[in-house]
């Protein structure tokens, strides 16, 4: 392809000369002759020239960097017979580079995206929406924290919304393998970082939004911003949005006549049907081993029987439902096949084996702890609760205080270990706590769930925080295999 094809809308082509590529990068590891290499990461001034020729050295046919400023934008130069093109605002237009690469690369450019954002929920959203889609014989793609691809056989990605050239190339040739529905978590940084830039989506759904990544943000109203992004800066044909949340109010607010809303509220008949797409929970009937729940919406009402009793997850399926009612599924095709649904890995997965009740749960954030344990408490409230959780390391302090407070609040046992300590000792990650005779801090992660699992047999053990992840990030940035999940089976299997 030529380079100019893809670059007509940035520079003026006119300029430089005709450079056919095999293919556009910017990983360093993984270049192939004859690409064109995209150079935006923020690398010293004494380092570039090293690279450059790195990247000549590996047969790169064109290097594209950021301009310093405007009046340099298209100015180009050689270097070793190499094109080295400067282009202002890189990091901005990266994505939409990326799709114009893709759009002309692939037969198919037409794609149904739905993108879900928010604190809590996205990863089980996106997974309920796929699981009922395949159960109503149609195939989606997923791009996920836990993996991208066919639901069943994922495949791992470094970051949940992955960065331009990946996500554009999944995007593409996901409709070329015939998938009809792409359903994507999208994330704050992702926003922030114009990651997705240039995205058209056929629905955009907001889950709720509460204390997180404030480490990056620097403040709440920072992280609302770039959250309200997907669906201030993107074209949706429709949004989704849980109503009972205050910013899924406001979307509602700015974007009326295209958004859905979901509660779980008592909104009275006559208020409701001022909204033009709308779904409300009437009531659940909780049984020993499923629950029964009856929901009303402008496409009709119904039942529908589930064995996830969790209030949280019963938002979430309300929102996944929503997302198939304005795909075009019939709501009672919906509600039959419901009960198959299963929840993601690490996220409220349940073991129970000989005296054992554990639950292994990803939940990191303040809200997201206190539903999880606050439905804990509710369902065993004649038992005992021991948690498991650390900190993560370089991230936001003062979360730490507020979920050290929810899980003494909730637990009778509360053993503090370790998570990702990356570049902070532990020593100064938990330098808030003061004695007290509920808490026990071990430090190895794996020995601390093994402690737990010896000494608190009978009680309900919540391993929190790891979920699904099959690493550890020690001091100094040390990187082990560790997974929460493992070693549990592996200890009660034994037993």
């Amino acid at each position: 392809m030529n380079i100019k094809n893809i670059l007509k809308n940035y520079i003026n082509i006119n300029n430089i000369p005709d450079i056919y590529i095999s293919g556009i990068s910017y990983d360093l590891d993984n270049i192939k002759y004859g690409n064109a290499f995209f150079l935006i990461n923020n690398y010293k001034n004494s380092k570039i020239n090293n690279l450059i020729d790195k990247l000549i050295s590996k047969g790169v046919f064109i290097i594209i960097k950021e301009a310093t400023n405007y009046i340099n934008n298209g100015i180009f130069f050689f270097k070793n017979n190499i094109l080295i093109l400067l282009i202002y605002d890189l990091k901005k237009k990266i994505s939409k580079i990326s799709i114009e690469y893709y759009k002309k690369k692939n037969k198919n450019t037409n794609y149904n995206l739905i993108g879900i954002t928010g604190t809590n929920g996205k990863t089980t959203i996106s997974f309920f929406i796929c699981q009922l889609i395949k159960l109503l014989n149609k195939k989606p793609y997923i791009v996920s924290t836990l993996g991208n691809g066919n639901i069943d056989n994922l495949y791992k990605t470094e970051y949940t919304t992955d960065l331009p050239f990946k996500f554009f190339k999944n995007l593409y040739s996901s409709i070329d393998e015939y998938y009809d529905f792409i359903i994507s978590e999208i994330t704050s940084h992702s926003l922030d970082q114009y990651r997705i830039n240039g995205a058209n989506f056929n629905i955009c759904i907001f889950t709720n939004i509460s204390h997180d990544h404030l480490d990056y943000h620097k403040n709440i109203f920072n992280y609302k911003i770039s959250k309200l992004k997907l669906f201030n800066d993107y074209y949706s044909k429709y949004n989704i949005v849980n109503y009972d949340d205050n910013l899924g109010k406001e979307i509602y607010n700015n974007f009326k006549e295209k958004t859905f809303i979901v509660t779980t509220k008592n909104i009275s008949d006559f208020e409701i049907n001022k909204f033009k797409f709308w779904l409300k929970l009437i009531y659940v009937i909780k049984k020993k081993k499923f629950n029964i729940i009856k929901i009303s919406s402008n496409f009709g009402n119904g039942y529908f029987k589930t064995n996830i009793y969790q209030n949280f997850n019963i938002k979430n399926i309300l929102i996944s439902i929503s997302c198939l009612l304005l795909l075009g599924f019939n709501i009672f095709d919906i509600l039959n096949v419901i009960n198959y649904l299963k929840l993601p890995l690490g996220r409220f997965n349940t073991i129970k084996k000989n005296n054992f009740n554990i639950i292994i749960d990803y939940a990191h954030t303040p809200e997201s702890i206190y539903k999880l344990l606050f439905e804990i408490k509710k369902k065993y409230r004649l038992k005992k609760i021991c948690s498991i959780f650390g900190f993560g390391g370089n991230r936001d302090s003062y979360k730490r205080i507020i979920i050290y407070n929810i899980i003494l609040k909730f637990s009778d046992y509360f053993i503090l270990t370790s998570d990702n300590s990356r570049n902070e000792r532990f020593k100064n990650i938990i330098n808030f706590v003061k004695k007290n005779n509920k808490i026990k801090i071990i430090y190895n992660r794996e020995s601390a769930i093994k402690y737990s699992l010896n000494k608190y047999k009978n009680s309900v053990i919540v391993i929190i925080g790891k979920g699904h992840e099959n690493y550890q990030i020690l001091y100094n940035n040390k990187k082990i295999f560790h997974s929460d999940l493992y070693i549990v089976k592996k200890y009660i299997n034994n037993d």
